[in-house]
């Protein structure tokens, strides 16, 4: 069944909101953090001595089952005959950790030896934490900015309840294959073809403004009976944007539903709004007994594997005879730039521990 619903404001992505103001905290605290330590003005720490390591100090602290280890450093030099020690020396120290006897550079101004750092602070560290602040500010500051950006704004074609449709449309013909015809289908005729193969199914095709939705369809009554009995308990849900010629975005979508019973006593499906939905690309493993679509259209109802392989072959096999081809939408794209960016922040913050 296709449907064409009017464009309406879509609910914000909660999830993008929540990311998006977490890496900018981040960032700016982080950024702030490293910019003082890394702006103090070290140019009166002329003198230079060599100390020797007299104790290390180990602190372990545990948290949310991840362990982390820190340690201090007590330093003992002299100058002018006069012995200074310096427990717990500060500054910004480079390299491995020195064990106890181990000789290490020292940085002081000539009038106040016990004001000792790291010489590494005075020769570069510093400037270097400075650079490293900026950046982190930028960074994830900018990425959190993006992502909350993104996430406030409305998006037609999000998740929600699927409205009722307005019946069944006129199916267009056949095209025929892309490579017979010798071009590619228009957006249109992507969505004929999906109509056609979905039609007289528990599936629907719903049509908004640029997008459409291949998805269960909760709103209509002949199927309820259906999917109640075999159990379905998850809403899966696959759109297709236009972004380029002959090319969509993809992006997924797979929550939680529940069965209620209506004012007629009738269970139907509701979808529950919990945080168990999951947006962009979807990749998950779990077994469901739901209505399978295949290369035919929909047979019959199986225990599948929920996978990026199978509920999506329709789409797969429509699009492969339109000569279309698919990318990754706006969310799916954040989420690997925030996997990197995290995994360059946990560089950073290894360097970071090492250089303190």
């Amino acid at each position: 069944m296709t449907s064409t619903t009017p464009d309406r404001p879509a609910p914000r992505n909660r999830l993008m909101i929540i990311v998006g103001a977490v890496f900018l905290a981040v960032g700016l605290i982080l950024g702030v953090v490293f910019v003082l330590i890394g702006s103090k003005d070290y140019s009166a720490y002329t003198g230079r001595a060599q100390a020797t390591v007299v104790d290390v100090q180990e602190h372990t602290t545990r948290s949310n089952g991840s362990t982390k280890t820190s340690r201090d450093f007590d330093v003992q030099f002299a100058v002018d005959g006069q012995i200074y020690r310096i427990d717990d020396i500060g500054g910004i120290r480079t390299g491995g950790d020195p064990a106890v006897g181990d000789v290490v550079a020292v940085a002081f101004p000539p009038a106040r030896p016990a004001d000792a750092v790291w010489a590494s602070t005075v020769e570069g560290g510093a400037s270097l934490l400075l650079w490293a602040g900026l950046g982190m500010a930028v960074l994830f500051g900018g990425l959190g900015a993006v992502i909350l950006v993104l996430g406030l704004r409305r998006r037609a074609g999000a998740a929600g309840p699927v409205p009722a449709g307005t019946g069944p449309g006129p199916l267009p013909g056949d095209p025929g294959a892309a490579a017979d015809i010798g071009r590619p289908w228009t957006f249109d005729e992507v969505v004929g073809d999906l109509a056609r193969r979905t039609a007289g199914t528990p599936y629907t095709v719903d049509r908004q403004g640029p997008s459409v939705t291949v998805r269960v369809d909760l709103a209509d009554q002949r199927w309820w009976a259906l999917l109640q009995r075999q159990g379905l308990t998850k809403s899966y849900s696959t759109t297709l944007t236009p972004v380029a010629a002959a090319k969509a975005a993809r992006s997924d979508l797979l929550s939680e539903l529940e069965w209620s019973a209506g004012l007629d006593g009738r269970l139907q499906p509701r979808l529950t709004g919990r945080g168990s939905a999951v947006g962009g690309r979807v990749w998950a493993v779990g077994t469901e007994k739901i209505w399978a679509l295949g290369p035919d259209g929909v047979s019959k109802v199986v225990d599948y594997t929920l996978d990026s392989g199978e509920l999506q072959s329709l789409i797969k096999t429509t699009l492969g005879r339109a000569g279309w081809s698919t990318a990754f939408d706006t969310q799916s794209r954040i989420g690997l730039w925030v996997g990197g960016i995290a995994a360059v922040g946990a560089l950073v913050a290894v360097v970071a521990v090492l250089v303190l």
